[in-house]
């Protein structure tokens, strides 16, 4: 639930050593460690991007069991039974585990299905949740039938996947490269300290040397970070 306070440690021990690599100074590598607190906001979008993902994919694979039930002549509201069971068999524990309960038991004790699938939409802001929810309500309100539109959900949904699947094999290597190329910067810095003692004279020695070692740390975090924002691609 909270990947960005595991996350922080580990990024202030990377800084750290990227700051012994850059600036050979126990007092600039701290700084630099203490900086990472700067980016917990960061951490929390990332970690709120995951979590929704999670929820999203979850939700997958509640629909996918609604309809396989249904396609054997199940009722809806059996179907939402027993794919709510299978899920909680499945995963044991799983973020939208009270949400479906909610709906279940407004079938037991006949609330307004409508409502309970609108409060799902509402909790969580996520496009296939709100949009199957949007359409349920419809459905179910103007006496529809319920399994056609479910199977149109899981139809989208299957399209929607190719094309994420595609996009995440493309999206994978290019991360690679990226990760590939940031990491060529620091051994470089380590392999020229390692053979050349003139390097280390100029570049930690002397106050030129610390400020062309400060734009370079600049430059690389910047392009670290576009780069990041590149390959970050959401459909």
């Amino acid at each position: 639930m909270y990947r960005w306070i595991f996350q922080i440690p580990i990024l202030m021990v990377l800084a750290f050593v990227l700051g012994q690599i850059f600036f050979n100074s126990f007092v600039f590598s701290a700084i630099l460690s203490g900086a990472c607190i700067f980016v917990i906001k960061y951490l929390k979008k990332n970690n709120q991007a995951y979590m929704k993902k999670k929820i999203e994919e979850e939700f997958k694979t509640f629909i996918y069991s609604i309809a396989s039930s249904m396609s054997v002549g199940k009722s809806f509201e059996n179907a939402v039974k027993e794919s709510y069971e299978e899920l909680k068999k499945e995963l044991e524990v799983f973020l939208l585990e009270e949400d479906l309960l909610n709906i279940v038991m407004a079938f037991e004790t006949n609330m307004n299905i409508n409502d309970a699938f609108g409060q799902l939409a509402e909790k969580y802001e996520v496009e296939s949740i709100h949009q199957f929810s949007k359409v349920i309500q419809v459905t179910v309100r103007q006496g529809g039938s319920v399994q056609a539109v479910v199977e149109k959900t899981v139809r989208m949904i299957d399209e929607k996947n190719n094309v994420e699947k595609e996009l995440e094999v493309i999206i994978t290597q290019k991360k690679f490269e990226l990760y590939m190329l940031l990491s060529f910067v620091p051994l470089m810095v380590i392999y020229l300290r390692l053979v050349s003692e003139n390097f280390s004279l100029l570049m930690y020695g002397t106050f030129q040397g610390r400020c062309i070692m400060l734009i370079g740390v600049f430059l690389y975090v910047i392009s670290g970070l576009i780069g990041k924002r590149i390959v970050n691609i959401t459909i």
